[in-house]
């Protein structure tokens, strides 16, 4: 081998040696380089994701918050109108025009009448008061479903708004 070698000249196994220790060192420069940027890119990447994720949570809080506040404004407004006194007697009472008022169970017997269809007709169902303590519970249960209905639609609102923010097409309803 060492025959092989004395017919080299002595300047080419110079170069030779000074090109592969050039070649050595540019690659491991090379390495080097790709790891500092591969290390750069993933801080950069990381940045935004943090950035991404702080604006993400400020924007849900602030979903969060403005529904919470509608719905205590819900809550207010329907309590507040519970608050509300009875409504007074008006004094409208309605009466059965098919029942003469001084016809009861056990004046007429059944079957006999005008508009009468058989059935006994009791006193008590002659007259209907509307108001007073009736139009009050009456009121009080629209108040719930004024309430409700706008608890539905302040919650559907909320779910578009998030759908519209995270991209997803908003479901049909």
């Amino acid at each position: 081998m060492t025959a092989l070698l004395k017919l080299i000249p002595g300047s080419d196994i110079f170069y030779a040696t000074v090109i592969g220790l050039l070649l050595i060192v540019g690659g491991g420069a090379w390495v080097h380089h790709d790891h500092v940027e591969q290390a750069k890119g993933a801080a950069v990447v990381e940045a935004q994701d943090t950035k991404l994720a702080d604006v993400t949570k400020q924007r849900d809080d602030a979903l969060a918050a403005a529904a919470a506040h509608d719905l205590d404004e819900i809550g207010v407004t329907y309590h507040a109108k519970l608050a509300l006194p009875a409504v007074a007697d008006t004094g409208v009472v309605c009466h059965n025009a098919a029942v003469p008022a001084v016809r009861s169970a056990t004046a007429a017997p059944a079957g006999s009448g005008p508009g009468n269809n058989g059935a006994p007709v009791l006193s008590s169902s002659r007259d209907f008061d509307p108001s007073g303590p009736t139009l009050t519970a009456l009121r009080h249960a629209d108040d719930q479903v004024t309430a409700l209905e706008a608890d539905v639609a302040r919650l559907e609102k909320y779910i578009a708004d998030l759908q519209a923010a995270s991209g997803k097409p908003a479901a049909a309803h």
